[in-house]
């Protein structure tokens, strides 16, 4: 799948605010592979858990990081420039997309009230964390959207 995106991507991705496709391929591998730690994590320290009891995350949540790592050179650029922005969006989202797959598969919160807000902290890190790895990576200055 990542293999699929990434080929499609790579012709739009070049002249992309000066990134060049080689750039964004490279930002989308790291985000990708920090994605797909932070699962393993979650399931490891036992803040999420499959009803088979297995410890690492399904293949589902797996496939959504290549999908999720394509956005933040474009989707979440305006966000480059804002970090307490980006981590509100990043808490928010992040808390309630992992709430959302919690109701629609057999992955559960070891604890309802914890879970969420330990996910929801982790990704107002993770999300800032993520854009300035993106901008520094790709040599990339991100455009300002407004006037601030």
């Amino acid at each position: 799948v990542y293999s699929v995106l990434k080929q499609i991507e790579r012709p739009r991705a070049q002249g992309v605010s000066g990134a060049t496709g080689h750039d964004v391929i490279i930002v989308d591998e790291l985000r990708l592979e920090m994605g797909l730690a932070f699962d393993h994590l979650l399931f490891a320290a036992g803040i999420l858990v499959q009803g088979s009891g297995t410890l690492a995350p399904p293949i589902w949540l797996t496939c959504l990081w290549p999908v999720f790592a394509t956005t933040l050179m474009h989707l979440f650029l305006f966000l480059q420039t804002r970090p307490l922005m980006a981590a509100v969006i990043g808490a928010a989202g992040g808390a309630a997309s992992y709430t959302a797959g919690t109701r629609l598969s057999d992955i559960a919160f070891t604890s309802v009230p914890l879970a969420p807000l330990s996910i929801a902290l982790i990704w107002a890190l993770l999300m800032p964390a993520l854009l300035i790895a993106a901008a520094r990576l790709a040599k990339f200055n991100p455009p300002r959207l407004f006037n601030s």
